[in-house]
């Protein structure tokens, strides 16, 4: 009953363990992922700074900045998500640093009793308590006894060792995981100040821009040139579909054709299809454009996988979700974004908010749904 008591013990050690094991392995998976975006962050804010402001226009130095802020949002937000997990990994391992300590004081009461007893017995040879037992069937059960207790302080002994290296051990995991969390700590701190740094640079820019017409006529022609992009973007997908970062097993968007929901409250700026601006130059625009204010929130129209996320000219950062059987939705323009790739998302849940990124018109959201390559009109599918 006792061993089994110890072994009970040591299955629940080993269970949690192993639990900490797997989280330490995504750990080091988002480790790695973040490595790689500050790399490329630095190698981007490197470039930008030695090219010099004489060495591009305002535009082109505009397209690296809003480049820099969409690579330190994805940085910003895999640092946080990083550290909620550390946080986790840390509350798990008090918890198991406590239940170890627990059931090995509870293993040194164990042995401080059992030590007494042997002490009180002193010198006296087990054999001649056997032979003090008088028949033999008392022998027989005596020895059974004794055999028992030698058993039991084997268990004991090798349990509470046991015991001690994995709190050795644990101890060693909770402080190497608690210096990681000081030092994601310091770099979010330190890519907030980078990137508010980065944002007012963007600002004087756009306010410059703001100024020249043709200028704010190219950022609006150039995502009718980024819209060809985006549909290499979803062949690209679809061939190399992932089950675990697709929306396969998904129904589609067929059956909520007029009952998606809106992704952001607001009118219409700039509707489907070719339009004709007050100049009579023909747009074409493979969305619409929702007025909104800056920083408001975006919610996903139905429920998908987040299967893109980056920048283009014309759409600023943008995010591509895959509902099932060929159909997207695509929410451009974004100040922030709330989610990552591989992410599972609901009808009506936050995955980012507005911004003006790509937009020298504003803060606003572009939306987009499109059957594979094909654009729908997106006012057909709302609700």
């Amino acid at each position: 009953m006792k061993r089994g008591f110890f072994l009970v013990g040591a299955m629940i050690i080993l269970a949690t363990g192993l639990a900490l094991i797997v989280r330490a392995d995504e750990l080091s998976k988002r480790r790695t992922q973040l490595d790689d975006i500050k790399s490329e962050l630095q190698s981007k804010r490197v470039a930008y700074d030695s090219l010099g402001v004489k060495e591009k226009d305002e535009s082109g130095r505009l397209r690296d900045l809003e480049q820099q802020v969409n690579l330190s949002n994805q940085l910003l937000l895999k640092i946080q998500r990083q550290s909620n997990d550390l946080r986790s990994v840390i509350s798990s391992q008090k918890i198991e640093l406590q239940s170890t300590q627990a059931m090995r004081d509870e293993r040194a009461k164990i042995l401080k009793t059992r030590l007494v007893y042997i002490y009180k017995m002193g010198n006296r040879p087990a054999w001649l308590e056997l032979l003090s037992s008088g028949d033999p069937t008392s022998v027989l059960a005596e020895y059974r006894n004794l055999k028992s207790m030698v058993e039991y302080d084997r268990h004991l002994l090798t349990s509470y060792h046991d015991l001690g290296l994995s709190l050795e051990n644990g101890l060693r995991r909770y402080q190497a995981n608690v210096s990681d969390l000081e030092v994601l700590q310091t770099d979010q701190k330190k890519e907030l100040d980078n990137r508010q740094k980065t944002l007012k640079n963007r600002k004087k820019l756009v306010d410059k821009l703001k100024k020249d017409r043709g200028e704010i006529q190219r950022s609006i022609t150039s995502l009718e040139d980024d819209a060809k992009d985006i549909a290499g973007i979803l062949e690209e997908l679809e061939r190399q579909a992932q089950p675990d970062i697709s929306g396969s097993g998904l129904p589609g968007l067929a059956s909520n054709k007029g009952n998606l929901i809106w992704p952001s409250r607001g009118k219409i700026l700039r509707g489907f299809g070719v339009l004709r601006d007050k100049r009579g130059i023909e747009l074409s625009n493979p969305g619409i454009d929702i007025e909104a204010k800056l920083g408001s929130d975006v919610v996903a129209a139905a429920s998908g996988v987040v299967i893109y996320i980056n920048w283009l000219r014309g759409y600023g950062q943008f995010i591509i979700l895959d509902h099932g059987l060929g159909y997207y939705t695509l929410y451009a323009n974004l100040s922030d974004v709330m989610v990552e790739s591989g992410d599972h998302v609901k009808a009506g849940e936050l995955i980012a908010l507005v911004g003006d990124s790509g937009s020298l018109e504003g803060p606003k959201l572009h939306f987009e749904v499109r059957y594979k390559k094909d654009q729908l009109n997106p006012t057909e599918w709302l609700r």
